[in-house]
């Protein structure tokens, strides 16, 4: 998500805007919320979370999202200007 925020920001103030920028932009904060607590949580949070992510739905839309994407020729290999190749 964060090579997705930076890869696909805007340059300009009138460029579109990438789906793919709005998601990362969306949803970063609540990822990276998540797994701080799944590093650093007690036993307690770290089962809320997982309980949480399975209840909900959201390890399996995340899943479907994924193979979606990988399916996608926007989620193709892309080749970042410092040789990283995502």
């Amino acid at each position: 998500m964060e090579e997705w925020k930076a890869y696909y920001a805007p340059q300009t103030p009138d460029e579109p805007v990438h789906d793919l920028f709005v998601e990362a932009c969306h949803k970063l904060s609540q990822i990276e919320y998540e797994l701080n607590i799944l590093t650093f949580g007690d036993s307690y949070e770290r089962r809320e979370i997982v309980q949480d992510c399975m209840t909900d739905g959201e390890i399996i839309a995340l899943k479907e999202r994924l193979e979606q994407l990988r399916k996608e020729e926007t989620y193709g290999r892309i080749e970042y200007p410092n040789g990283y190749a995502a």
